[in-house]
């Protein structure tokens, strides 16, 4: 890394990363040796365990025993993924920040350039390299394409852009200014509140793509992708006993809301508002199935609770 950003010791780390796990094995070893083998010496890595039950907890142990980076936290019981998310960016210290996934790896240069380039650039709020999906071994099956949008120069455009990138959302494996994203609401425990970040960070500042540089997204059995609607609630909220209800009527009513509070003046509100109308009438079919099925089930419900009538004589 050119300067003295790779050379420069603080108080505080420069970048802390943080790489929540639950069950990591038997993907998480390579992921922590990613990290620990970047050109990037001046950061921490917060391992935050949600109660595994698997070996992670030794794994972990035995590699900061090595590298005094790694710092173990271990959850007496399981947060759910996104308060777990949330825990390890509490716990950092670094002026930068990025999660890590445990079961995906990133090339030596990836957190030295991106670092480099919120270092080059005020404005920017997060830098991302480029996406290789791999499979279970690491062997690379396609590149990814996280899109070219999130540098427009409006928090208009960058939302209306975040929309239309509702796939892997790998730009939030990026490294972000630790300070723009304390000023968020961080993840919500609900499937789609890292869409809704990334939309919320994109309000904030452009985000910059480090070409050369790779984030290694593994595909393989145990994705999220491949749960069913109450194992993925309960992916959230590990005591859920049923599939979450309108989710996507909910990330709308998110992403209102954070427009609503957005540091912008009223003309980008206006055009984000317009630009989540028309992603919603793209969506309508789904919106309104949902609806559909919300007032259903709180019409049954309510028809449960009414008192029988009394009997004729």
């Amino acid at each position: 890394m050119n300067g003295n950003v790779l050379k420069v010791r603080h108080d505080t780390p420069l970048l802390s990363v943080g790489l929540p796990v639950y069950n990591g094995l038997p993907y998480l070893e390579q992921a922590v040796e990613s990290l620990r083998r970047q050109d990037l010496d001046d950061l921490e890595i917060i391992v935050c365990d949600n109660a595994s039950t698997d070996g992670t907890g030794d794994l972990v142990r035995d590699l900061a025993a090595r590298d005094p980076r790694i710092r173990y936290v271990r959850n007496p019981e399981n947060l759910g993924a996104s308060n777990n998310h949330n825990k390890a960016f509490r716990l950092a210290r670094g002026r930068y920040f990025r999660w890590a996934a445990s079961d995906d790896f990133v090339s030596s240069g990836v957190l030295s350039r991106c670092v480099q380039a919120l270092e080059d650039d005020a404005v920017s709020v997060l830098a991302f390299p480029e996406t290789l999906l791999v499979d279970a071994r690491g062997s690379t099956l396609r590149s990814y394409d996280d899109g070219d949008g999130w540098g427009a120069p409006t928090s208009a455009e960058r939302f209306a852009f975040s929309l239309t990138q509702w796939g892997y959302c790998n730009v939030m494996y990026g490294v972000i200014r630790a300070e723009v994203l304390r000023q968020t609401d961080l993840l919500g425990s609900y499937p789609g509140s890292d869409l809704v970040l990334q939309a919320d960070l994109a309000i904030r500042g452009s985000f910059t793509q480090i070409r050369g540089e790779y984030y290694h997204r593994r595909i393989h059995d145990g994705c999220t992708v491949g749960l069913d609607a109450t194992q993925l609630a309960q992916f959230y909220v590990p005591d859920r006993a049923r599939s979450f209800d309108a989710n996507r009527l909910r990330m709308f009513r998110e992403l209102a809301y954070i427009v609503w509070n957005a540091a912008a003046g009223l003309d980008q509100k206006r055009r984000m508002y317009r630009a989540l109308a028309r992603h919603a009438l793209w969506a309508r079919d789904v919106l309104t199935g949902e609806a559909l099925e919300v007032v259903r089930k709180r019409w049954a419900g309510r028809s449960r609770k009414l008192p029988t009538g009394r009997a004729l004589s």
